[in-house]
């Protein structure tokens, strides 16, 4: 877990890891320079489980990741952002299906989106198929961080979280290991993943970094994948989206921006359906 400012929902979070029911865990807990009270916060626990490592300033998220990702001793490593909740079960539902199918490098699940009160407002179900999940790496990020449990030992092998990403290093980390290894979801959600106000304002140069990277994973994706019929126009659609949404982050506004995401999602939804209906006919 990383912090940066963290204190409003850090507590949630942290409750959530010492209420597992599986014990056997240790939490790498890096502050990334925080300024406000998370330390206070930390600070109230006593747990000999929890490892804290205080950064002198911010580094950065890619930074301050791969820093925890080196002080891990043990072969799995699980992520929960600092605002986000892990539900009871987790670490045991994860850490049975690991040691039931020692083929698997990483497993993720289904979440859930709360906002600022904890109410659920939403929920994430990536695809469990094997080639569908695979098939969403080229149009989506279909797996949120806090979702998943992976082998250090593969990872380590993949580089670790890439330097050269900002924003998307989990999903570049995750579509390294999915090239080589098996990656599974569990059909349930075992994560709750908060959804802020904040979170949705963003600086026009890091929507820039978002939309350069959205390419950049696309386009890797595409080179490294057998992508179904339907998975290769979702990937030609989404790169073309998100280029088009690159090149007018520069001369647009957001209400531009938002009736972009828009007839994107209503896209690659057509694509979807069509496509269905067009291998529906001619299969049966």
């Amino acid at each position: 877990m990383t912090v940066f400012n963290g204190e409003l929902y850090l507590k949630t979070a942290l409750d959530s890891l010492i209420n597992q029911t599986y014990n056997n865990w240790e939490l790498i807990l890096v502050d990334n320079g925080s300024h406000d009270q998370s330390i206070e916060v930390i600070s109230n626990y006593h747990d000999k489980r929890i490892r804290l490592y205080r950064l002198k300033k911010n580094i950065g998220r890619t930074a301050a990741l791969r820093f925890a990702f080196n002080k891990v001793k043990n072969e799995f490593i699980a992520i929960l952002d600092a605002d986000d909740v892990a539900q009871k079960n987790r670490f045991f539902d994860q850490m049975n299906f690991m040691k039931k199918n020692t083929d698997m490098a990483l497993v993720a699940s289904w979440t859930q989106y709360i906002d600022e009160k904890s109410r659920v407002i939403g929920s994430h179900q990536p695809p469990f198929i094997k080639q569908n999940l695979i098939d969403s790496f080229g149009w989506t990020n279909s797996i949120d961080h806090s979702s998943v449990l992976y082998r250090k030992s593969i990872a380590v092998q993949c580089g670790g979280y890439p330097k050269d990403f900002v924003w998307a290093q989990d999903s570049a980390l995750f579509l390294k290991i999915a090239r080589l290894y098996k990656i599974a979801i569990i059909k349930k959600p075992l994560t709750q993943i908060r959804v802020q106000g904040q979170s949705l304002t963003r600086s026009k140069e890091y929507a820039k970094i978002v939309a350069e990277e959205r390419v950049r994973l696309y386009e890797i994706a595409q080179g490294a994948f057998d992508f179904s019929f339907a998975g290769k126009i979702l990937n030609k659609g989404a790169i073309a989206f998100s280029k088009l949404r690159l090149h007018l982050i520069d001369q647009s506004n957001s209400a531009i921006m938002r009736i972009l995401k828009v007839i994107q999602l209503i896209f690659l939804n057509f694509i979807t359906i069509a496509i269905f209906l067009f291998c529906k006919l001619i299969f049966r």
